[in-house]
């Protein structure tokens, strides 16, 4: 290992939501020298993380984006 080169490594995933339509999914990789330092970027991360999960709160999907056809199969689509 060089100088410089971070000897420590974790993967801090948070998903908000729990359907398939609501659900979001942040995924960061935290390195560091040694692991007190690997402890406070993660925490820092996990901040930063949480400030994130707000803002996609903020960008809500449609509940439902209905069409005025009946659009279950091709064939039921009018031209």
């Amino acid at each position: 290992m060089s100088d410089g080169e971070d000897a420590f490594s974790t993967t801090v995933k948070l998903t908000r939501g729990t359907s398939t339509d609501d659900r979001d999914t942040i995924k960061t990789t935290v390195t560091a020298p040694d692991v007190e330092m690997l402890n406070q970027r993660v925490e820092a991360v996990k901040n930063y993380m949480e400030s994130w999960a707000d803002d996609l709160r903020d960008v809500q999907p449609e509940t439902s984006r209905r069409t005025s056809e009946d659009q279950q199969d091709l064939a039921s689509v009018k031209p």
